[in-house]
């Protein structure tokens, strides 16, 4: 006999696999998860959880941690982070509802902040600048009323045959 999801009693106490060498790969869809020790799990490559805001303890210490996101319903919700390897920063967005909302940053492999970009319900709103890795400006603008103004990055166009003489 088949059971519905009403008989399935969902886990409401800590997770310990901390001595599970060999897990590679883990997946939590979590609904009442408080605790989540995956500290020595060496071998651990991937991890994910659908965040629940009652975790209130979550130690990868002895892993590296390249990504952190949260989801509502199905849909990108409130901050993402993802990490270089050496732990530095690689970007910072903020979403509602699966669209950018407020602030987004990212930094090169050293540490540059390379992008620096606002959104209101996933429209770029306000001072946008984005850099190449060693510093020099590729775009600097405003947004105004739905119109750019500044340097946007793009290439003047040119009529081919005016290059050509």
């Amino acid at each position: 006999m088949a059971q519905n999801n009403d008989d399935i009693d969902f886990i409401s106490s800590p997770i310990d696999i901390s001595n599970n060498v060999l897990l590679e790969e883990l997946f939590l869809n979590d609904n009442q998860l408080t605790t989540i020790d995956v500290s020595n799990n060496t071998a651990l490559k991937r991890l994910g959880i659908s965040r629940n805001p009652e975790i209130r303890e979550f130690d990868v210490s002895n892993n590296l941690l390249l990504e952190e996101r949260t989801y509502h319903n199905g849909k990108k919700e409130g901050l993402h982070l993802r990490y270089w390897p050496d732990g530095k920063l690689i970007f910072e967005y903020h979403l509602k509802n699966d669209l950018y909302e407020g602030p987004s940053r990212s930094w090169n492999q050293e540490g540059r902040l390379i992008q620096k970009m606002n959104y209101v319900a996933g429209r770029e709103i306000g001072r946008q600048q984005l850099w190449y890795d060693d510093g020099g400006v590729r775009s600097n603008y405003v947004i105004r009323n739905n119109r750019r103004y500044g340097l946007l990055g793009t290439k003047n166009c040119v009529n081919v045959s005016d290059e050509i003489k």
